[in-house]
């Protein structure tokens, strides 16, 4: 299972999108802590760490998957 499809699944428990989900993890958002806590940790898992620029880069592979499946 990819992080993206982890943070969908994440998201689905809480009602959340992974977008919105992400921008939780980043303060952006308001989010269950339970819904926070888990996504941080699948992004740990995946990337080793999270950070604005790791954020910024799911954000973006986010919209890549959308575009490739609007296509």
């Amino acid at each position: 299972m990819t992080l993206i499809e982890r943070l969908v699944s994440i998201g689905d428990t809480y009602g959340l999108s992974a977008l919105s989900l992400v921008h939780a993890v980043n303060d952006e958002v308001p989010a269950p802590s339970d819904a926070i806590t888990r996504a941080r940790e699948a992004i740990i898992a995946d990337r080793g760490y999270v950070s604005e620029s790791v954020l910024d880069e799911l954000i973006d592979d986010m919209h890549d998957t959308a575009d490739n499946a609007n296509d």
